[in-house]
């Protein structure tokens, strides 16, 4: 969603102004002429540019004040106090006649490792750009509280970890599938030198059902005495587990906006009385808890 807006007008003599705003670098220019021939501005930024990189124009304050510095430039924030100007959107506008607005995108706040994306949110549920904070904050406690039903973390990430040396051949890996193994060292001592890591050739990967397996060993029994760097979890996030998340997100907006987000019967003395359902819905739980498993 929009996260701030810049006024800005060009007042000089020339008969266009064309300001252009790219994410990528993120820089905004301007050019001045006869329209359709207009070339960079020499009194804008350097050489006709701005590098919103620079420290001090990196929030949108502090833009405004430099532009408005400029002769033959207003510019004024609208709203947004206080965002970082690397959020800039993409636009080409005329700022001579009318005055042209520069728009900031709100950072978002999602998890790498959420269950579903905005977009697809967005797009699942119809929602409007006003919706995303709040939808993102629903979306990254949903997916941490669909982990803690399924007891494991879901989306693909890369981990180390010190784990409990188990006395057999197998050892199980707390995030899986297993995409790849990078480092397996077996040491009591917790010094792990990078010299002793296990070959390849001495253990087994097992990636659905998450665990690796000692080829002619067992892992010792211990205390944090085996370090495993590996990729582990979905990628892309199955299809159950995005709708569950989905689900949960309609869920919970009708839930902040005081609405029936479902029903559960409770049968009592007096007949079968209504009342509101008072955890994820059901069949959402149903596919977080599907997602269990271990040796």
């Amino acid at each position: 969603m929009l996260g701030a807006l810049l006024k800005i007008q060009y007042t000089g003599a020339s008969a266009s102004c064309v300001l252009t705003a790219s994410a990528t670098g993120p820089t905004l220019s301007s050019a001045i002429g006869a329209a359709g021939a207009e070339v960079a501005d020499a009194a804008f930024g350097t050489a006709g540019t701005i590098d919103l990189t620079g420290a001090t124009v990196d929030t949108i304050e502090e833009l405004a004040a430099v532009i408005d510095g400029y002769a033959n430039y207003t510019a004024s924030v609208l709203y947004g106090e206080g965002l970082d100007t690397s959020n800039i959107l993409d636009a080409v506008v005329q700022a001579k006649t009318p005055a042209a607005y520069i728009a900031f995108d709100a950072p978002s706040i999602l998890s790498a490792y959420s269950l579903v994306s905005w977009e697809y949110a967005k797009l699942m549920l119809d929602l409007s750009p006003d919706d995303r904070s709040k939808s993102e904050f629903i979306l990254n406690a949903t997916t941490a509280q669909g982990e803690h039903i399924a007891k494991r973390q879901l989306a693909a990430r890369y981990v180390t970890k010190d784990l409990d040396g188990t006395g057999t051949p197998k050892l199980m890996l707390p995030v899986w599938p297993i995409n790849s193994v990078s480092r397996v060292n077996i040491d009591s001592t917790g010094t792990f030198d990078s010299a002793d890591d296990l070959d390849t050739d001495d253990y087994r990967i097992y990636s659905d059902e998450g665990y690796i397996a000692l080829v002619s060993r067992t892992f010792p029994a211990g205390l944090q005495n085996v370090r495993v760097a590996w990729g582990g979890g979905f990628s892309p996030i199955p299809a159950d587990l995005q709708f569950a998340a989905i689900e949960c997100l309609k869920w919970n907006l009708l839930r902040l906006a005081g609405e029936a987000i479902g029903v559960r019967n409770v049968i009592s003395s007096d007949g079968v009385n209504t009342g509101m359902e008072i955890t994820i819905p059901t069949s959402a739980r149903r596919v977080f808890e599907s997602y269990r498993g271990g040796l």
